[in-house]
């Protein structure tokens, strides 16, 4: 959905159109047409679990695919290795299956390398974040990543060798104020009758599996009926 032609050149969302407005309804449509059953899949464990496990890693995969582009870029077609045609010929299209298969290979090399230190278990802070900090680290970030996204590798402030130095400089400024955040004052008890939540005051979870499948744990329990003190009575009028 990115031209990644020279500047000025049209693209397929600029300018805007009404096709894309139409493409949008439509794929909102098609979920909503599918919610239903896919909610009724998602009740089988099996299907839950490649759900939960997909979903532990779709973040990774949207901020590494593009690397392996450039990898293997410059590893088989900037060596010559990989044969060049002419794009949409016949002999490029069946050049994507190889191409295809590549990519996917060095992608889950790193979706694997990565998710080794995005699911690491640590233990929870002691002190709540300090909003100021979070909202520094926060500005720090958006205004690095703004300024190269609004002018290019080349960033709004003078480059220096053709890196963005000054964007850079914010985002990693940001990303230690954030880490940081940690740090200030310390955290209050929960209100009664409000558990703390997984990772905040309690029990930190290991993977965003645990956010996604403890809450389900818990809903069972909390319907089961309560029979240590004489409560409801169970299947066949036991107590």
């Amino acid at each position: 959905m990115v031209g990644a032609g020279p500047a000025g050149d049209l693209d397929n969302t600029a300018p805007p159109t009404l096709a894309l407005l139409a493409l949008t309804v439509a794929w909102t449509g098609g979920v909503l047409l599918l919610r239903a059953p896919g909610e009724r899949a998602a009740a089988r464990p099996r299907v839950w679990e490649a759900v939960v496990g997909a979903n532990a890693v779709v973040l990774t995969v949207f901020l590494w695919h593009t690397v392996p582009v450039v990898l293997a870029g410059l590893a088989l077609v900037g060596t010559g290795l990989f044969p060049e045609a002419d794009v949409g010929s016949g002999h490029w299209f069946a050049l994507r299956v190889p191409w295809v298969l590549v990519l996917a290979v060095l992608l889950v090399a790193l979706v694997a390398a990565a998710g080794r230190f995005e699911l690491r278990a640590s233990p929870p802070p002691a002190r709540e974040p300090s909003g100021v900090v979070v909202g520094a680290g926060v500005a720090a970030c958006v205004v690095g990543l703004a300024g190269v996204g609004v002018g290019g590798v080349d960033g709004l402030a003078p480059a220096v060798a053709g890196v963005p130095v000054t964007e850079l400089a914010l985002v990693a400024v940001g990303g230690v104020l954030l880490s940081r955040a940690g740090r200030g004052r310390r955290r209050g008890r929960p209100r009664e009758g409000h558990p703390p939540a997984p990772g905040v005051l309690g029990e930190r979870p290991h993977s965003p599996a645990d956010v996604l499948v403890r809450p389900r744990e818990d809903a069972l329990e909390t319907d089961e009926p309560d029979t240590a003190g004489g409560g409801a009575p169970g299947p066949g009028g036991s107590t």
